[in-house]
């Protein structure tokens, strides 16, 4: 009977070793893909998950090259030009290539976004990200058919969370 006990004794603190080391290596597991730095730095070495620190304006031909490289997505309901100006902009700044999304605003009310891309050999260019091919809109001309009537940039900045709730889309109808 004592024999048992010993046995049984050993089994659990060797099932709760088990755990332990389990629940360990699946948080640092789990820690590790959602930072990209390691909990126990013991294997492994950290990885950056930002974009790159230094920002440049490359060249017209770089530019287009990245943008060709990005997985081709079609235009469909859930998946608008807002979507491919998106993916656009962010797939050159990871690369290190500054860009911004612009927007036409056409005569009827209507819209339609593009990239804007500061090159180092041929100044800003507008993108079409469904496409990736240079245009030139102008305030004035048609595009696509329509009138564009002005050309915003859309700038994301960060705003005081009181500040964002109180603003009239938030802070009516409660």
């Amino acid at each position: 009977m004592e024999l048992k006990r010993r046995w049984d004794k050993k089994l659990m603190l060797l099932a709760l070793t088990v755990t332990v080391v389990c629940l360990v290596a699946g948080f640092s597991a789990g820690y590790e893909y959602a930072t990209g730095r390691p909990v126990l730095d013991i294997w492994k070495t950290s990885k950056s998950i930002a974009p790159p620190a230094e920002i440049v304006a490359t060249t017209l031909d770089t530019t287009t090259n990245i943008l060709a490289s990005q997985p081709q997505q079609t235009y469909q309901e859930g998946y608008n030009c807002l979507d491919f100006a998106w993916g656009a902009m962010r797939t050159l700044q990871w690369q290190g290539q500054p860009s911004a999304i612009i927007r036409l605003g056409y005569s009827d009310g209507s819209g339609h976004a593009l990239l804007l891309v500061p090159t180092s050999d041929k100044g800003y260019q507008f993108i079409e990200p469904q496409d990736n091919e240079v245009v030139h809109p102008e305030i004035g001309l048609k595009y696509q058919g329509q009138t564009v009537i002005e050309i915003t940039v859309l700038k994301l900045t960060w705003v005081p969370l009181q500040t964002f709730e109180n603003a009239p889309t938030f802070g009516e109808g409660r």
